[in-house]
């Protein structure tokens, strides 16, 4: 039997909500979301974190790899974080 991602998103909350003591079901699952951003954010973090170890100590990137890498894929990076900060700026002037 498959059963699609927002089944089991359901059947998680659902799981969450009968083992919490609260009642209300609408704040079991913003406290899901926001863990699941926090775990998203945490994520990113550690992998810019590997990503500046590998470069610090990695004596095998050649030179036409960490060119590219410079040139493209930092902006590329700053483009996202810059699009992930507007979003939450808007939702922070918008008030939801």
């Amino acid at each position: 039997m498959k059963i699609s991602k927002k089944e089991l998103k359901k059947l998680i909350l659902q799981e969450f909500n009968s083992l919490s003591t609260q009642d209300n079901y609408k704040q079991v699952e913003d406290e899901f979301s926001t863990h699941s951003l926090r775990m998203h954010m945490d994520a990113v973090l550690q992998n810019l974190s590997r990503m500046s170890e590998v470069l610090t100590q990695d004596l095998n990137l050649k030179r036409p790899f960490l060119v590219e890498f410079y040139e493209e894929k930092i902006s590329d990076l700053y483009n996202a974080v810059e699009a992930v900060e507007g979003t939450a700026a808007r939702r922070l002037k918008s008030g939801k």
